[in-house]
C-alpha cells in the first residue's frame, strides 16, 4: 500500500470540516504580518498555506479535533493565539502584532 501525503480526508484523526479553525487561524496570522489562506480540494483535508511576506517559501498548516500541526505533524498548539504565535515566530512575523 502507497502512503499518499498530504492526508487524505477518510483519516481518523484529522476529519472535516475544519476550514472554520483554519480561517480563525488565518485571522490571527494577518495581524502578525504573516501571509496565510485556507486551501480546500477534495478528497484532501482542507489546510492553510503560510507565507512569510516577500517570499516564495510555503508551509502548510492543518487542524485536527484537538490541535494545529505542521504537514510534517509537529504540534503547534490548542489554542489559535499559541499557533499563531508559533508560526509566526518561525516564519519571521514575529510573536505579536
Amino acid at each position: 500500500m502507497t502512503k499518499r501525503w498530504p492526508l487524505q480526508a477518510q483519516s481518523r484523526d484529522l476529519a472535516p470540516p475544519w476550514p472554520g479553525e483554519l480561517a480563525q487561524l488565518a485571522d490571527a496570522l494577518a495581524s502578525r504580518g504573516v501571509e496565510a489562506r485556507v486551501v480546500s480540494a477534495e478528497p484532501w483535508l482542507p489546510y492553510l498555506e503560510v507565507r512569510e511576506p516577500g517570499t516564495v517559501h510555503v508551509e502548510k498548516v492543518y487542524a485536527d479535533r484537538r490541535r494545529y500541526l505542521w504537514s510534517w505533524g509537529e504540534c503547534l498548539g490548542r489554542e489559535v493565539a499559541t499557533a499563531a504565535s508559533a508560526i509566526a515566530e518561525l516564519l519571521g512575523g514575529g510573536p505579536s502584532a
